[in-house]
């Protein structure tokens, strides 16, 4: 968060004076829909400006965290993997206006995601029915280097605002984001063998935030939150 205000405070610095903006530093907490092991932590900002009336472009900041555990057991064999990552997104965005007043916000972002650390663990095992060989196995292996070091994301969300005073609000986003490529490189034989989960590490999560919103000459009307260009306020 701290990383985020930053950002927003420099941004701001630099272009309040040159045209209607909006920035936004944000805080929240995700889980993916599917293979979901735990809440995970996420952070970020973006920041647009009006195109035209509704609409808006600009950028997407996010530092997300993923926890995943994939479990395939079946009989006297099977495998597991516990995935721990982060990713650091940067993702142009289209922002649209939903309602009259501008309240409701929705948007989409496409960008690239570059791994910020990784853990995989992989444990498998088979008893001597399932086993090639004829000999049971039992075996942990960290797998860490597998992680793919640059993804691709797709993000859908919408966010709500409230007002906080002068040209500060309070704003709340529900995100989901789509990661269009896997974050684990399959093509290891080690991956092949034993799991069918790996091929479709592509996690779908949803999250939740809150943050705060600078939305520059926004108290100079009383319709803060419409996407418009300065020469219409």
């Amino acid at each position: 968060m701290k990383n985020a205000l930053l950002t927003l405070f420099m941004v701001v610095t630099c272009f309040i004076a040159h045209s209607q903006s909006y920035y936004f530093a944000w805080d929240g907490y995700g889980f993916a829909t599917s293979h979901n092991y735990s809440l995970t932590y996420g952070y970020g900002s973006y920041q647009y400006k009006p195109v035209t009336d509704g609409l808006g472009l600009g950028f997407m900041e996010i530092n997300q965290n993923y926890d995943l555990y994939y479990n395939n057991e079946g009989g006297g064999h099977g495998s597991n993997m516990r995935i721990q990552t982060n990713y650091y997104y940067l993702s142009p965005m289209t922002v649209f206006q939903c309602n009259k007043s501008g309240s409701v916000q929705c948007y989409a972002t496409l960008g690239l995601g570059f791994a910020q650390g990784a853990m995989v663990e992989q444990h498998k095992w088979s008893n001597t029915t399932w086993s090639t060989t004829g000999q049971p196995y039992d075996s942990v292996i960290d797998r860490s280097d597998a992680v793919n070091t640059m993804v691709l994301r797709f993000g859908l969300g919408f966010a709500e605002f409230y007002p906080l005073g002068g040209n500060f609000h309070l704003f709340f986003n529900q995100d989901f984001g789509f990661m269009m490529t896997p974050m684990i490189n399959t093509s290891d034989k080690y991956f092949e063998e034993g799991t069918n989960a790996a091929p479709t590490v592509r996690p779908i999560m949803f999250s939740l935030r809150f943050g705060i919103a600078f939305i520059t000459h926004s108290r100079d009307t009383d319709q803060p939150y419409r996407i418009r260009k300065l020469q219409n306020l």
